[in-house]
């Protein structure tokens, strides 16, 4: 449905060229909720621009549908953008004009019967949730129903294609998760391909099917969600799996952590298990077999895709070599651990 084919774009600066992106190369399925994610100034938001051509790369191919955009004229490109709709982080609605004028703002540009827009606008309420906002100014809106109000305009032309662009950036977490289920529904419910760009990547585990990871303007690792969270390879990628997943230290144990492993000391742990590991009685059968006590400080458990992702602290209890064993044992079962320190 989309393909990216080695673009590449810089900018004049005071300081000399910058290279937002260097020879990337994408490819997005249709009816894919692709996720993009880095930093900020790595080049993704150069990079979604590129797609409808609002940043038009120094060169590379944009083919969406099977059309190069870069081959049609000025009047072909227009038309083809109404395509691919965007929304943004700020939502940008007009504060003169109702929920519903809003929404039907574009179709009314397009020259659509009033009867059309009507049904259609009525259509696109009921699907965002705000039926009953309908003739409510966006002043009395809350940012999530402003969101929806942005969404619902993006989606009155039929697009084949939504860009979000950091569009749950400026929400708190429970409008940011609801936002994410429209989304995902909007993409169930009309097979839309969704490129989305953030950088978090709660986001991106959220929904996508597929991420790549960006980085100084080049893509430095891409997959499925269940690949790049089980397997990947790059520091910036693990990084960014590690703000996803994590639990806190209690501050009753980071207080009286110690480095060295004395005789009678227990062994803090942080256990992280992926796919299959999840669900072995793995700390079970350690105290089994090793005769020690495994008591679970604190523990997240979640989903990337269908695979089942965990991770735990534990404080580990029994001789130190009966832990040392059960320490060997997890890493044996394909168990990521790491030793806190000892208390």
């Amino acid at each position: 449905m989309i393909e990216l084919k080695n673009i590449s774009k810089s900018f004049k600066t005071p300081r000399g060229t910058f290279h937002a992106l260097k020879n990337v190369s994408l490819q997005i399925p249709q009816g894919a909720i692709f996720g993009i994610i880095g930093t900020s100034g790595a080049g993704k938001s150069t990079l979604i621009r590129c797609v409808n051509l609002l940043e038009r790369p120094d060169s590379g191919q944009v083919i969406v549908d099977d059309i190069n955009l870069l081959e049609l004229s000025a009047k072909e490109l227009t038309l083809k953008r109404r395509e691919i709709g965007m929304i943004f982080q700020h939502f940008n609605l007009l504060s003169s004009r109702t929920v519903y004028d809003n929404v039907a703002f574009s179709l009314e540009l397009a020259g659509i019967s009033k009867k059309e827009i009507k049904h259609r606008v009525e259509e696109l309420l009921e699907l965002v949730g705000l039926t009953e906002k309908r003739n409510d100014y966006p002043a009395s809106l809350s940012g999530g129903q402003k969101q929806r109000v942005a969404i619902a305009r993006t989606l009155a032309n039929n697009p084949k294609v939504l860009l979000c662009d950091e569009a749950t950036s400026a929400l708190d977490p429970a409008t940011t998760r609801s936002i994410l289920n429209l989304i995902k529904n909007i993409n169930n419910k009309l097979n839309i391909t969704i490129l989305l760009i953030t950088h978090q990547m709660e986001v991106v585990r959220a929904i996508c099917d597929t991420v790549a990871v960006i980085s100084h303007g080049e893509v430095i690792e891409h997959g499925t969600l269940s690949e790049i969270f089980t397997s990947a390879k790059d520091p910036i990628t693990q990084k960014f799996i590690a703000s996803a997943l994590h639990v806190d230290l209690p501050q009753f144990y980071a207080d009286k952590l110690k480095t060295n492993w004395t005789a009678d000391s227990n062994t803090l742990l942080q256990l992280e298990f992926t796919g299959k590991s999840t669900d072995e009685p793995l700390l079970t059968q350690a105290a089994t077999r090793f005769g020690i006590n495994a008591s679970i400080v604190s523990a997240q458990t979640t989903y990337a895709g269908t695979t089942r992702l965990g991770i735990l602290l534990v404080d580990l209890s029994g001789t130190t070599e009966n832990q040392k064993l059960a320490i060997e044992y997890f890493k044996e079962n394909h168990i990521k651990t790491q030793i806190l320190g000892h208390v």
